[in-house]
């Protein structure tokens, strides 16, 4: 095994509960799906065909109005008495992944996304990691990304730097620590002060990790711990889910209520990020106008930012093109 781097509704309907539901299970992973019955299979197969027992499998049918039910029934005839299924009205990603951990009892949390799966062997490499650092909170595993064409890639995880200041600029403000949920374990104590923010309809996963690396000891473990599957439906690519939430993903990353003042010394300099993030997505998309608008705000708050190259040139292309119109 890789050595792991380290630093310091109720419209619900519960089904048969799992053969590993016991209070002393070290992981419940969590599939929180919303029409993805097509790939729904595919992500619980990945789970119950680990070569480990010591688990929870829940999957959370977040008001889906595909064949996802049948997909579950059918999986249930598959795997009898293997996991656990509940129907909720549609809420969001964010409550779903709330009521996993509020219907689940392991030690650590894994969010898998249901149209990605887990690598092979994953269970037992984050349980090993964990069993040689009983103090980690969070291990940040690598990932296998797949196109949509089928070519895979893989996703190695860096060292991390011993404090947690320089793990925290590295995610957020240096984007040198990609995190992938299904990657991820999170330890239960971490949800007793925080939990994902059921007002936002996609980014819920930033603020989350923001604070977990600000406050939590966390190991990266750079072996592939999922397979993440890229396709152009994906939330991470709705431009209109992230305008939603616009900068109120700022005032809920830096809450002095979780951060210290070291951390929220770097407000500005991320706000900075999120408006030329704002302006990237809606230079993409096409908007042109509105990208601007974002652009400018960026601009006049750090110039220095603003004013690099890959950001220039799409802010000239974007006012010529909005010229022309």
């Amino acid at each position: 095994m890789t050595t792991p781097q380290s630093n310091r509704d109720s419209s619900s309907s519960p089904e048969e509960t799992n053969h590993c539901s016991s209070p002393t299970r070290l992981f419940s992973v969590v599939i929180p799906c919303y029409n993805y019955s097509h790939t729904l299979k595919r992500s619980v197969d990945s789970v119950l065909n680990q070569s480990f027992e010591d688990y929870e499998l829940l999957i959370i049918n977040d008001g889906s109005s595909d064949n996802t039910e049948a997909v579950i029934s059918d999986l249930k005839n598959s795997y009898p008495n293997a996991f656990q299924a509940i129907t909720q009205s549609n809420r969001g990603l964010a409550a779903t992944r709330n009521r996993g951990i509020s219907e689940t009892s392991g030690q650590y949390l894994i969010f898998l996304d249901a149209d990605d799966e887990l690598a092979e062997n994953a269970l037992k490499s984050l349980c090993q990691t964990i069993q040689s650092n009983p103090e980690v909170r969070m291990v940040v595993g690598a990932h296998i990304s797949i196109e949509p064409d089928g070519k895979e890639r893989f996703r190695p995880r860096p060292v991390l730097p011993e404090d947690s200041a320089s793990l925290f600029k590295m995610y957020l403000l240096q984007d040198e620590l990609p995190i992938a949920n299904g990657a991820t374990a999170m330890h239960r104590e971490i949800f007793r002060h925080y939990q994902y923010p059921v007002h936002f309809r996609c980014v819920e996963d930033i603020p989350m990790f923001a604070y977990v690396l600000a406050n939590y000891s966390c190991l990266s473990l750079n072996q592939p711990i999922a397979k993440i599957h890229k396709h152009d439906d994906s939330m991470r690519n709705d431009v209109s889910l992230d305008l939603s939430v616009g900068l109120e993903l700022v005032n809920e990353v830096f809450c002095s209520k979780r951060l210290s003042s070291e951390f929220m010394a770097l407000r500005e300099t991320y706000e900075t990020r999120r408006l030329l993030s704002i302006f990237r997505s809606l230079f993409v998309a096409g908007d042109y106008k509105h990208a601007l608008e974002y652009y400018w705000r960026a601009a006049k708050q750090s110039p220095a930012a603003a004013f690099e190259l890959s950001y220039l040139r799409k802010a000239m292309k974007a006012l010529l093109f909005s010229l022309r119109k």
